[in-house]
């Protein structure tokens, strides 16, 4: 009887040191490496996000002033540890400071180009941020595994062992079952709810090894939910305005293509209306460009409380360039829906931050779907020419495609 005691002694302290092995592991390697993943992830999307804003600043002594804090990004020492990303980060700033040096010289055409060169290390920041979030998340998960498996060999030993112990007493096998295995299964449970994110239930746990391994799951819970919180971030952030809090030309392209390839297959109407505020420049040079933002800012309010809930978003594709799509519209019914935002935008009176008010007015051109528009791409063009017109017609008002 002693012999079956010490052996099964010896079994459970061989499954506490794994246990506690593999929860100094979650602590020195895996909390660590998630949360300097999302801090990559962070740094990849201020790139992302504050380089294409800098592209739409007039002032340059601003767009100067945002590109010396973007500098920093270049000093850390998690940025600048891996070459690939090195280079990324590199190939980026080295694009963006191409792109303001063009935008000094004043040259035409010039934000277009910038614009045009950014989208595609836009593009690979995001992709970056993407594929670390996957990596770590599959890193975090294979760690869960692991440990699960851990668990449920000591589960195996415990049984054992129970089995063993309760040719000697009731009672043994009582303690044993209450101080050791069921907190085991408990935090099976539990490893299993932390690789979904969720919420642990704070338990007391007697066995000093569980009490560690039950931390690490914790800590290893809370990292992931931070880890997918920062991920969220980062896809709202690559799908929306930074200023005006509209989706972005990304994002309605995304949703654009969708919404027209399901009213094509359902055979359905959709119109598509291109605007922008008018002699917007002259609004950033006789107020500043704190009142030109405060015109965007005020703008896409108006819009969002306005629109009908069937319609698209309206995105910000440009500067001061909106476009939005809108279902089961006809002609009559898209002029109309064009003409009513026309009327609320002239009606629109903006706050200054100097307590002043200003007002200002769009110019639409709108296009309505027909068998001759092969894509989202050919509506769009349409409806872009027809705002060209407008604007070489007065401006402040709405003209149709042909």
């Amino acid at each position: 009887m002693a012999l079956v005691l010490a052996l099964a002694l010896v079994a459970m302290s061989r499954q506490q040191a794994e246990i506690e092995a593999k929860a100094q592991r979650i602590f020195d390697v895996a909390v660590p490496l998630v949360f300097e993943s999302t801090r990559i992830i962070r740094g990849l999307e201020r790139l992302a996000r504050d380089g294409e804003s800098i592209l739409y600043i007039d002032d340059p002594a601003q767009r100067a002033v945002l590109r010396q804090r973007l500098h920093s990004l270049l000093d850390d020492g998690v940025l600048q540890g891996d070459g690939p990303m090195r280079k990324l980060i590199g190939d980026g700033f080295a694009v963006l400071d191409q792109s303001l040096a063009d935008l000094g010289a004043k040259t035409a055409g010039a934000r277009d180009r910038a614009v045009q060169r950014w989208g595609p290390v836009q593009s690979a920041l995001f992709e970056a941020s993407e594929k670390i979030g996957a990596e770590v998340s599959v890193s975090a998960s294979n760690e869960a595994d692991s440990i699960i498996e851990t668990a449920h060999r000591a589960q195996r030993a415990v049984y054992l062992s129970s089995a063993a112990i309760a040719l000697v007493s009731t009672v043994i096998v009582v303690f044993v079952y209450f101080a050791f295995t069921l907190p085991v299964l408990r935090l099976a449970r539990d490893i299993r709810q932390a690789r979904s994110g969720g919420e642990l239930q704070t338990r007391s746990v007697l066995i000093r090894e569980l009490q560690v391994l039950s931390g690490a799951v914790e800590g290893m819970a809370t990292a992931h939910r931070d880890l997918e919180a920062a991920r969220a971030q980062m896809e709202q952030m690559a799908h929306t305005d930074a200023l005006t809090g509209l989706p972005n030309r990304r994002m309605f392209e995304l949703r654009g293509e969708q919404e027209f390839s399901r009213v094509r297959r359902h055979r359905e109407d959709l119109a598509a209306i291109a605007f922008d505020i008018d002699h917007f420049k002259r609004i950033n040079d006789s107020f500043g460009h704190e009142a030109g933002d405060a015109v965007l800012r005020a703008l896409a309010g108006f819009l969002l409380d306005t629109r009908r809930a069937s319609d698209l978003p309206v995105a910000r594709v440009g500067g001061e360039e909106f476009t939005m799509l809108i279902v089961h519209a006809d002609q009559d019914s898209a002029l109309a829906a064009a003409e009513r935002v026309r009327a609320g935008i002239e009606a629109l009176k903006v706050a200054l931050p100097d307590g002043s008010t200003i007002t200002c007015t769009a110019s639409f051109g709108v296009a309505v779907l027909t068998d001759h528009d092969a894509d989202l791409a050919s509506l769009i063009q349409r409806a872009d020419a027809a705002l060209y017109k407008a604007k070489n017609s007065g401006r402040n008002c709405v003209v149709s495609a042909l």
